[in-house]
């Protein structure tokens, strides 16, 4: 019995980190994408939202004990369909959690309404 709830308990913490994954990909893909619509149609209504997803997304996959990806290589994706090498590869033991959205925010802070912004510290 203890050994089926072990079990049990392994494929559920699987499946939670598999959503996380997906959350991840799916969240910076989107943010990615607004990015991509903005140089020619300019910012789309949701950007602000799309940008705390991938943050909020971003962070979850990091505490799991994975490289975060910078958008860059996400907008190749969603353009090329370059694959996403860094993609699901784990931190090697003492490497330090990079977070880029919070790298891009601080580089383009001006393209945030702060109004709409809801995160306290990206």
């Amino acid at each position: 019995m203890r050994r089926l709830l072990l079990l049990t308990m392994e494929k559920l913490q699987r499946w939670k980190e598999g959503r996380v994954k997906a959350r991840y990909e799916y969240a910076a893909s989107l943010f990615a994408e607004a990015l991509e619509n903005f140089s020619f149609a300019g910012k789309c209504r949701d950007f602000e939202v799309r940008f705390e997803m991938w943050h909020t997304a971003e962070k979850q996959y990091a505490a799991l004990g994975y490289r975060t990806v910078g958008i860059s290589d996400f907008s190749d994706y969603i353009r090329y369909r370059t694959p996403i090498a860094l993609l699901h590869m784990r931190r090697m033991h003492g490497e330090r959690v990079v977070l880029h959205s919070r790298i891009f925010q601080e580089k383009h802070g001006d393209l945030f309404d702060m109004d709409k912004l809801t995160l306290k510290s990206a």
